[in-house]
């Protein structure tokens, strides 16, 4: 059961296709429907190797969590992908052509609505002890962010001209 919840997380391309085909901001072809599962598979295979243990050998440092925590945890991020979803099918719908739009401008007032709103839970989670924050313990893992942080990241599926 737990590998079907977990897979489910990072679905926000199979929303985003039936919610902009539902909109008819996008149009619903076998292609597109094939690079979501694509992408759907690959999240099955690598999800079913981080839950298919019974026990925490294998955990490393990473902190315990209940069944329970687990669970808020992933209706949480399903929650997220579903808004994402929804997020950028109304962007889509409501601006139709991008090129009446300055998105750097767009993106960077975006950033800055999520600092100002975002912030105040960030340090109230973190005063309080709920979610402290914590820097990346080793080099090799500050390595792999800025390697990350400096790709350009691959065309999703859903935004390539069919």
């Amino acid at each position: 059961m737990k590998l079907v919840v977990v897979s489910l997380i990072p679905s926000l391309g199979i929303w985003t296709l039936l919610m902009g085909a539902c909109l008819g901001v996008e149009k619903f072809t076998l292609k597109k429907l094939i690079g979501v599962f694509a992408c759907f598979a690959g999240v099955v295979l690598t999800s079913g190797a981080d839950i298919s243990g019974d026990n925490d050998k294998n955990r490393g440092s990473f902190p315990h969590k209940s069944g329970q925590q687990i669970s808020i945890g992933d209706a949480l991020a399903l929650l997220s992908a579903v808004l994402y979803g929804i997020y950028t099918t109304l962007m889509k719908k409501r601006i139709g052509d991008e090129v009446r739009v300055n998105m750097a401008l767009f993106f960077g007032i975006v950033g800055l609505f999520n600092i100002v709103t975002l912030l105040p839970g960030f340090l109230v989670f973190h005063y309080t002890g709920v979610e402290p924050f914590k820097l990346p313990p080793t080099r090799r893992i500050w390595a792999i962010i800025l390697v990350c942080s400096q790709l350009k990241p691959c065309k999703h599926p859903l935004t390539q001209e069919v």
